[in-house]
């Protein structure tokens, strides 16, 4: 019994296609963007986007401490409904596609903000040895740089 390969260059190129398009879609980015990313972190070696991503993950000696999707998990149904709303509203012609994905953008960054500021549930408290450090046991935050680096962008919406 013999194998067949068959490649299959019109599905690949049907696909890049997609992924083209998928990209130049409207839709609202949201997280530490911008110049925020690459600005240093306290004076270390660190960017701000590597220290969100660090908490954001975890690492080898940190837990994670996701404040981006656990927000969107909380926060889920609301979303939902928001996005139904604005639906509906860009279908009757009440708001533009831009209107609809900044409301959505300025929602999220508040309310990733906000989890970050309430700390508690769902983060796994400090360790005594960065309370010490930091003088502190809120995890998340330290001096504010990252909460205040949570930006949105909405991209491809004109």
């Amino acid at each position: 019994m013999g194998v067949k390969v068959k490649d299959n260059k019109q599905a690949y190129e049907k696909f890049k296609k997609q992924m083209n398009r998928m990209s130049k879609k409207p839709h609202v980015a949201i997280g530490i963007l911008g110049k925020d990313a690459s600005e240093k972190y306290e004076g270390s070696t660190f960017t701000t986007v590597d220290v969100g991503t660090a908490n954001e993950f975890g690492t080898v000696k940190m837990p994670s401490r996701s404040f981006i999707r656990s927000t969107y998990d909380r926060d889920q149904s609301k979303y939902v409904e928001m996005i139904s709303r604005y639906k509906i509203k860009l279908a009757l012609g009440t708001i533009t596609t831009d209107q609809a994905l900044t409301m959505i953008g300025e929602f999220t960054q508040k309310q990733i903000q906000q989890t970050i500021t309430a700390g508690g549930i769902p983060f796994i408290p400090n360790s005594q040895e960065t309370i010490a450090r930091k003088g502190s046991s809120s995890p998340l935050i330290d001096t504010g740089q990252m909460r205040q680096s949570i930006r949105y962008e909405v991209r491809n919406a004109n």
